[in-house]
């Protein structure tokens, strides 16, 4: 889903960013932020995206 649509893509950066007991988290959000590395421009200009915790942020643009 988070590939399909920025909304659901952004609503996966928060949440991955927020928890760390998620099973398979890191694996799990490694996938997400290469996801929204390759949808950068849509990210930055969308509503939610000043709710994507700084790590994650920081992961996405590295």
């Amino acid at each position: 889903m988070a590939s399909q649509k920025t909304d659901s893509l952004l609503q996966a950066l928060i949440i991955v960013g927020n928890e760390r007991s998620i099973y398979g988290g890191l694996i799990v959000r490694q996938k997400i932020e290469k996801i929204a590395a390759a949808k950068f421009q849509d990210i930055v200009q969308h509503r939610l995206f000043r709710h994507i915790p700084p790590i994650i942020f920081a992961n996405v643009i590295a």
